[in-house]
């Protein structure tokens, strides 16, 4: 949740990296001769983080039913403080809550950042727990953010503020998820400031648990891929309109008939359509060629995600393709390298530079590199050294550690082999590089939350941590 000057962690990363709690960026404002106790937070979490800069928002005229349901429930006086938006991978979840964490921070209603009271109380409850950093992470809540929110007052004509968690699914730990939704039920209960507690999710049967213990009089449901087809068929056409429009592609290619056909090759799946974009686009002078294979799939559609499965396998078929001049001996060794770097990502949910993962898995940061720039429709491959690696989206996850979903053996994963590598490399990394006061303290009782973050970046690599 927050770490102090010195380093002190209030949590590090407790709910995953993942699990997203979009709100007001905020710092403890300097109050003379009060000494400021400077807040840090997790800084990948907030909807305006630089790793989410060019995530897209909604286009004008999409959405429209949801988005307008979402914004009277928020500008409302209703009793339901907390809106659950479920559905499937690929919906569009994420570019929803984007949407509407954009929009409210322009009105200075996300989170409590305009609410200079809170600051304040949050201030006094520093100065008063100088330790609260070293406490259980329900202290921390209760004296970080309840206490400063029941203690302070806004007028009455003051509208609710708004808190949104974006994939409340992907954290960490079942266990975890209960934690969020146990205090964020807490947080929407207050009756001196108004929250609306927007949280978007799969239908996990853990959060369906979780909010199950909320009455329904508090909570409002949104099942997303239930929205009527034929809406959401109109708003994937605009999209590939207004993509498609931005290529470099013969405009005359670009009919009714096309956009149709791959509107309902998407069949209310906006991952896959930012997919088929995404991969057309970065095609270049083969973009064309690369459309009409898209449009020449005939995969049949068993099941919603079964056309997002298959622009996967697309995707991975055109990497691998440009190896195929390759001898069976070079072949073998490109498939252990991809188990062993694509198969590393896909289980791994820290995200990592290049050569922090290369040291990690194992493997030379070039060949890590070179095999990984065929696969940027589906991951994020930084073109600086200081970027992250990370996937695109869950369901690429989803898809290539299920051996039924990515049906052939070239591209799933055999998840309990990438296991027992870490595990073996994790082994290996901490043989060579711990030792004894690592950190080169002169003070050898230093208890660990008194190291300044600044000293183990300094002493300890981003691999080994």
């Amino acid at each position: 949740m927050a770490s102090n000057g010195a380093g002190r962690s209030v949590s590090q990363n407790t709910f995953g990296d993942y699990a997203q709690v979009i709100q007001g960026d905020y710092n403890a404002p300097v109050h003379p001769p009060k000494k400021t106790l400077e807040l840090d937070y997790l800084h990948e979490a907030t909807f305006n983080a630089t790793n989410k800069q060019h995530a897209p928002s909604c286009l004008e005229n999409t959405r429209v039913q949801v988005l307008n349901q979402i914004r009277s429930w928020i500008d409302g006086d209703g009793e339901k403080r907390i809106y659950w938006l479920r559905g499937m991978a690929g919906t569009g979840k994420t570019t929803i809550s984007i949407t509407i964490a954009r929009e409210y921070y322009k009105k200075r209603r996300l989170g409590a950042k305009s609410v200079a009271a809170y600051r304040e109380h949050l201030q006094d409850a520093l100065d008063s727990s100088p330790t609260i950093t070293s406490r259980s992470l329900y202290d921390q809540w209760e004296k970080l953010i309840l206490d400063p929110l029941q203690a302070t007052s806004l007028e009455d004509d003051v509208q609710p503020m708004l808190i949104v968690v974006d994939a409340l699914d992907e954290c960490d730990s079942e266990y975890d998820q209960g934690v969020l939704i146990q205090y964020l039920a807490e947080l929407s209960a207050l009756e001196k400031i108004r929250f609306r507690i927007f949280i978007t999710s799969r239908q996990e049967n853990a959060i369906h648990l979780g909010l199950d213990r909320l009455t329904s009089y508090s909570r409002q449901d949104f099942t997303l891929h239930d929205i009527e087809e034929s809406i959401v068929a109109a708003d994937l056409r605009l999209h590939y309109r207004h993509e498609l429009a931005g290529m470099d592609i013969d405009q005359s290619l670009i009919t009714e008939e096309t956009i149709n056909i791959l509107a309902g090759k998407s069949d209310r799946l906006f991952i896959h359509a930012a997919t088929v974009c995404r991969f057309i686009r970065q095609g270049e002078i083969y973009a064309v060629n690369r459309l009409q294979n898209v449009l020449a799939s005939q995969d049949s559609q068993l099941e919603l995600e079964r056309e997002l499965y298959s622009i996967y396998t697309t995707v991975l078929k055109t990497a691998f393709a440009k190896f195929a001049s390759l001898r069976p001996g070079e072949t073998e060794t490109l498939r252990m390298s991809y188990q062993k770097v694509v198969g590393s990502i896909v289980m791994l949910y820290d995200r990592m530079s290049p050569t922090d993962f290369a040291t990690l898995v194992g493997e030379p940061v070039e060949n890590v590199t070179r095999l990984l720039k065929h696969l940027s429709s589906v991951l994020d491959v930084p073109q600086e050294a200081s970027g992250q690696i990370y996937v695109l989206h869950a369901s690429f996850r989803d898809f290539l550690s299920d051996p039924q979903r990515s049906s052939s053996l070239h591209f799933s994963i055999d998840h309990r082999k990438i296991h027992a590598n870490l595990f073996q490399r994790c082994v290996d990394i901490m043989a060579i590089e711990l030792r004894k006061n690592i950190c080169r303290l002169r003070e050898p009782g230093k208890r660990t939350n008194d190291i300044s973050a600044s000293d183990v970046d300094n002493h300890v690599s981003q691999t080994l941590q």
